[in-house]
C-alpha cells in the first residue's frame, strides 16, 4: 500500500499496535486485507491519471477487487475497518472514498429501478427477509 511520507509514522504505529493487541490477530487481518486490497488496485492504476481518470477506475474495479482481496474469509466488520484505513493512509484515499460512495450510490439506484419496475409490473417487491421495502418514490 503506497503511504505518503507524512502517514507512515502513524499508520506503521497503528498497524503494530493491532498486530501486538490482538492474539487472533483480528486487527493484523484487516491490514493485511486493506493492503492486498489496495496492491490489487495499484495494478490497475499506471499512476499518470488524473483525479476523475482514477475516480472511473476505482468505480469500476475497487468492489471486485476487495472480493479478491479477501483471501482469509474477512467479516463485514472487518471490510468496513480496511475500508477505513484505506481512505485514511493510502496515497489515493480520498479519491477511493468517493469511489466507493459512488458504487453504493449506484447500487442502490439500480436496486430502486428494479423495485420501481416490479411494481408497475404489479409485483410487490420483498426484501430477503420477506419485509417489504419502503415506497419508493
Amino acid at each position: 500500500m503506497k503511504v505518503p511520507v507524512e502517514k507512515i509514522l502513524q499508520y506503521n504505529k497503528w498497524k503494530m499496535k493491532n498486530d501486538a493487541d490482538n492474539m487472533n490477530s483480528y486487527g493484523g487481518c484487516v491490514f493485511r486485507y486493506a493492503e492486498q486490497w489496495t496492491e490489487l488496485m495499484e495494478k490497475e492504476i499506471d499512476g499518470n491519471e488524473d483525479e476523475t481518470e482514477l475516480f472511473q477506475k476505482l468505480v469500476y474495479c475497487a468492489d471486485e477487487l476487495s472480493f479478491l482481496a479477501n483471501t482469509e474469509g474477512v467479516t463485514g466488520a472487518q471490510h468496513g475497518m480496511a475500508r477505513n484505513i484505506i481512505w485514511q493512509f493510502w496515497e489515493y484515499g480520498n479519491v477511493f472514498y468517493h469511489a466507493v460512495r459512488y458504487s453504493e450510490w449506484e447500487q442502490r439506484y439500480e436496486l430502486r429501478k428494479e423495485i420501481r419496475k416490479e411494481r408497475e409490473n404489479g409485483n410487490e417487491y420483498c426484501e430477503p427477509e420477506g419485509q417489504p421495502i419502503e415506497e419508493v418514490k
